[in-house]
């Protein structure tokens, strides 16, 4: 339609009309089309990072706690309750945080991983001081175990904050792109 427009009309201000909706139209398409490119980049890191390294943590932590629980060691079992507690609002946190894009959401993200980490590193710690207690206490698998999820929370939260930018481009495109061309 644009260009059957530009074709027929002959007023010289009317066709510049034309021609700057024509340019404001490219402009918005190319706003639209990077916010669609960012949508998709987004989906990606959730189910192709986000989703194995949840699994990854949550099989981790479960592991660990039915371990503490046979074992009877229930400083294990606290830590490693708790760290699944962390663990899951941080989940709940980040699934806001996909729908609302708040602020506030990323960083009880933030702050729910960071309280996991500190019990992942406080069972560390202390597998490490009961080795060192008694050599038969030792449990290199354990050790590897708490590495893997250190790891993986780690890795949780480094693609978190890659979504946390992809909503912040996303947010600037629409603000400066998409309202000043339609408000």
């Amino acid at each position: 339609a644009v260009a059957v427009a530009e074709r027929t009309i002959l007023n010289p201000a009317r066709a510049k009309e034309i021609s700057e909706a024509k340019g404001l139209i490219a402009d918005y398409d190319a706003a639209l089309t990077k916010i669609v490119e960012l949508l998709k980049q987004r989906d990606a890191v959730l189910a192709n990072e986000l989703a194995s390294l949840s699994g990854e943590i949550d099989k981790g932590l479960k592991g660990l706690l039915v371990a503490a629980r046979q074992s009877g060691d229930q400083n294990a079992s606290f830590k490693t309750s708790t760290a699944l507690q962390n663990y899951f609002e941080g989940l709940a946190s980040a699934n806001s945080y996909y729908s609302s894009r708040q602020e506030g959401d990323a960083v009880k993200v933030r702050a729910a991983f960071a309280s996991m980490e500190k019990q992942i590193q406080s069972m560390v710690k202390d597998q490490k001081e009961a080795e060192a207690l008694d050599a038969s206490l030792a449990d290199a698998a354990k050790l590897k175990l708490l590495g893997s999820l250190h790891e993986s929370g780690t890795g949780y939260l480094a693609n978190f904050e890659k979504i946390v930018g992809m909503s912040e481009s996303h947010k600037k495109l629409v603000a400066g792109e998409l309202e000043r061309l339609a408000p």
